[in-house]
């Protein structure tokens, strides 16, 4: 029996991209998809009880013994640094796998956001995690978000991706710092030969270390 890893995400979207990535690694998937969270960030609940939410689901994720919990929010992952998560269950946090890869990279980074909620965090971690003295340009494309959410991913696509043509990227590292934005940065990368890291490159690389 091949081990059982529990995906955590924020939208079904998502779900299609991770198994079209992971379909030759050797687990079992099994999604699970959290939108409330995302709600409650929103609606400015208090930060307490978006922690007590995160607990809440974490252990309820951890009652089915997985062999590993893949976590591809990162508005969860900015909660679960903030929280005492008490566990024998690794947890792979997507931008922990994506901040080793950009490990070593010294030219400017143009770094892209859909999800404002998650910038902040996001990059505290990247300076904790890489490096306080990169060069980092942080934009932010509004709108899209909501729509991937809303499952309009074909006008997302087509934002995201007029935007990564009017970057320079040849003098920057361009990086899509949500999965959400992977797919679409994979065609980029191919079409136009200048390469975009995304969390779907880090984990096919982080993967391949693995197994």
């Amino acid at each position: 029996m091949r081990p059982r890893m529990i995906c955590l995400h924020a939208s079904e979207a998502n779900v299609e991209i991770i198994d079209r990535e992971m379909k030759e690694m050797p687990f079992d998937i099994k999604h699970e998809v959290d939108t409330h969270l995302l709600s409650m960030i929103r609606s400015k609940q208090p930060l307490e009880l978006q922690k007590a939410y995160v607990v809440e689901q974490l252990n309820k994720l951890m009652l089915q013994e997985p062999a590993l919990l893949f976590v591809t929010c990162t508005n969860y992952v900015a909660l679960i640094d903030e929280i005492n998560v008490t566990t024998h269950i690794p947890i792979l946090k997507i931008d922990e796998i994506l901040y080793e890869q950009l490990k070593g990279i010294h030219n400017p980074i143009k770094m892209l956001f859909t999800n404002k909620e998650t910038i902040r965090g996001t990059m505290q971690r990247f300076r904790q995690f890489v490096s306080e003295d990169i060069e980092v340009e942080v934009l932010h494309i509004p709108d899209v978000f909501d729509w991937y959410l809303a499952g309009d991913t074909l006008r997302h696509d087509q934002k995201v991706l007029m935007t990564l043509l009017e970057l320079d990227a040849y003098e920057n590292t361009v990086v899509v710092a949500q999965l959400s934005m992977s797919r679409i940065a994979s065609i980029y990368s191919k079409l136009s030969g200048n390469e975009v890291l995304s969390p779907v490159t880090a984990l096919k690389e982080y993967m391949n270390k693995l197994i």
